[in-house]
């Protein structure tokens, strides 16, 4: 789990900077600078991508989190372990940078799509759809890499 957590702490860093610059180049960007509403979908993506290059099995996940009202959301889960590993789980007022709790334990989370099926779902959602920034991703995806190869 340690190199797990190492890995969602790179990304959700990188994403808070990406943020952060995005917002300073486009005047109606939609992401949530301080709890990165918005971006499930693309850290979710890039998380799943960098887990499985660690040989990590994991999987995207598309669905809800359920708190007053079903919100349509993004997280991944290790498939070994049966872990929700959610890097954006601060928009539900979550403090955890990195929120990772067993499958069963949290009734919050309800799946709609993994896999293939989940990623098909990204492309539709806007802001959401990590294809749309694949350059800054690829950029981030490399930075990550070479950290995780130290």
């Amino acid at each position: 789990m340690e190199k797990v957590l190492f890995i969602a702490n790179e990304v959700r860093h990188e994403i808070e900077n990406w943020v952060h610059e995005k917002h300073n180049q486009i005047s109606k960007f939609e992401i949530n600078k301080q709890n990165l509403a918005g971006a499930c979908g693309i850290s979710s993506w890039l998380l799943n991508k960098l887990l499985k290059k660690n040989k990590i099995h994991s999987e995207l996940v598309a669905g809800y989190y359920v708190h007053t009202v079903p919100v349509g959301h993004c997280w991944v889960e290790l498939i070994q372990s049966a872990h929700i590993v959610d890097i954006t789980a601060t928009q539900f007022g979550i403090n955890d940078k990195v929120y990772i709790k067993k499958v069963d334990g949290d009734k919050m989370y309800k799946v709609s799509r993994h896999g293939k099926a989940a990623e098909h779902v990204l492309k539709s959602w806007g802001n959401q759809n990590p294809f749309s920034y694949e350059q800054d991703l690829r950029d981030i995806y490399k930075r990550i890499s070479k950290k995780c190869q130290n």
